[in-house]
């Protein structure tokens, strides 16, 4: 970086030849040995001389302008640039959108959001009665009983499973259903997809439920609870949009729950 010969002095940039003079007559006057004792006067008295040496002479002043405004103007430029690096770190590190997007309407899109909760509410209603209710019981033949064994909590816990004339294959978990190849088994199968809900044989009276489904019904109640509330009046149209999202959501969860449950 450059001296500020002006600076020095103590004038402004737009000093006349006279006040720069004038300027470097007191400062060289309070910075003389004899009137500072001071050890560093020598050094202060080297630069004034310096100063008025090049800010006194017209070319040697227009020469140092130049090279004054040029060193401003690098360091403004790079200045710049740093800021703007530093933004674009900052900006990727917080996944700031370089895209500006206007605001959502929700009021405009308040009747969309309905239909789509009317559509959702629909979709969990159908899956709330296909866990309620039941198709006609129905009657198979038990063809193989494949059983099984594993060591679980220091005991040996049998699992069988019955496979029934149909290729349809009923487990009984507890090992408490003692069927044999050729008995009768009555069995139940949800009201609209046709899930496997329960049966019953041999010794047994009543349906022995399976359970591994009943995560449906919650999300059914969960998902008829927020299409309805996104169709009531209580809700604002932005929670109506977002009451739709929710429900989609579940009913989504709900679809899914038929290939992989």
């Amino acid at each position: 970086m450059p001296k500020d010969y002006y600076h020095i002095l103590g004038v402004k940039k737009t000093a006349s030849t006279k006040q720069i003079k004038q300027a470097y007559r007191e400062k060289a006057k309070s910075a003389h040995p004899d009137v500072n004792g001071d050890n560093e006067s020598l050094v202060s008295i080297q630069e004034i001389n310096e100063a008025y040496g090049v800010l006194s002479n017209n070319a040697s002043r227009k020469e140092y302008d130049l090279a004054l405004l040029a060193f401003h103007q690098r360091m403004t430029a790079e200045s710049m640039n740093s800021s703007s690096m530093g933004k674009e770190f900052d900006s990727f590190f917080r996944f700031e959108s370089r895209n500006i997007y206007p605001p959502t309407d929700y009021e405009a899109n308040a009747k969309h959001s309905k239909t789509f909760n009317l559509v959702f509410l629909v979709v969990a209603l159908l899956f709330l009665a296909d866990m309620t209710f039941y198709k006609p019981v129905m009657k198979t033949e038990i063809v193989r009983v494949n059983r099984t064994r594993s060591f679980h909590n220091g005991e040996y816990i049998t699992e069988l499973n019955y496979v029934s004339s149909e290729g349809i294959t009923f487990k009984s978990p507890d090992g408490n259903y003692d069927l044999e190849a050729g008995d009768i088994i009555e069995y139940k199968r949800s009201l609209l997809f046709a899930k496997m809900r329960g049966f019953k044989g041999g010794q047994k009276t009543d349906f022995l439920y399976f359970s591994d489904r009943s995560y449906v019904t919650l999300i059914s109640i969960l998902a008829i609870v927020a299409a309805i509330l996104g169709l009531s009046k209580l809700l604002t149209a932005e929670r109506q949009f977002n009451a739709a999202i929710i429900s989609g959501f579940l009913c989504v969860i709900l679809i899914l729950s038929l290939f992989f449950a």
